[in-house]
């Protein structure tokens, strides 16, 4: 039983705090709508994903980019073109749905922590994270258009703060974990520590999936299961 806590505990504490996000939704929104919260910690978890990296694996993933280039045509190539096909046999509004999310970049924050916990290329994840979300501003709006047919618009799309705001979160924390290592005892330190390091960047997933999220899925579906006024005009409103 021990055995199989300690393989599965994320899965485990995943489904946890989601009931807990869901019944407990009213004292959790103002978290869930703290967006300075929200920023804080997906900067804390690209530093603790970045502080035991090596700099010179980052450096091989930029030199052969041949895995990061991977998952971003599957990102923004075979996933919108395979959605297309499942929309097919779906209904309208859920077609709709689909399409947004498989046009959507790369999470900044749990990318890096399940590749990390699969035992993947810490690298490449943080390049396939940064390359997507610099060019979601014009590949996302141009599949939408070539899967529905309409142009997407946002009053609220500002090129230049999506950049500063990508610089902020995710440049900024794994510059400042890649100075550290500088260091020698912090660098020894922190690559000895990569397991435990990569736990509180799952833990701070956590966290964000519960309820420090304006989309947490556990208080939105809180909100949207029990909640007043969170009928068909908020869901229409998604």
């Amino acid at each position: 039983m021990k055995q199989f806590f300690i393989r599965r505990w994320f899965l485990i504490c995943l489904a946890v705090v989601l009931v807990a996000g869901m019944t407990l939704y009213e004292p959790l929104a103002p978290l869930a709508s703290n967006r300075r919260l929200r920023e804080s910690l997906v900067a804390a978890v690209l530093f603790v994903m970045a502080l035991p990296l090596e700099a010179s694996a980052m450096w091989r993933s930029l030199r052969r980019p041949w895995a990061p280039m991977l998952a971003v045509a599957v990102n923004y190539g075979l996933l919108p073109a395979f959605t297309w096909l499942v929309a097919l046999f779906v209904s309208d509004g859920v077609a709709a749905g689909l399409y947004i999310a498989a046009a959507t970049p790369c999470t900044l924050a749990s990318a890096s922590v399940w590749t990390r916990r699969a035992g993947g290329n810490d690298a490449a994840a943080i390049l396939v994270t940064i390359l997507t979300n610099v060019s979601c501003f014009v590949v996302t709006p141009l599949w939408l258009l070539a899967l529905t047919g309409k142009q997407v618009s946002s009053e609220t799309l500002d090129v230049r703060a999506m950049i500063v705001k990508l610089l902020w979160l995710v440049v900024l924390p794994m510059a400042a974990a890649q100075l550290l290592r500088v260091a020698a005892p912090v660098r020894r330190w922190a690559t000895a520590r990569k397991t435990p390091l990569g736990r509180v960047g799952s833990v701070a997933c956590l966290t964000m999936v519960c309820a420090a999220h304006n989309r947490s899925a556990g208080v939105q579906s809180g909100q949207r299961l029990f909640g007043r006024g969170f009928g068909l005009n908020s869901v229409r409103e998604v």
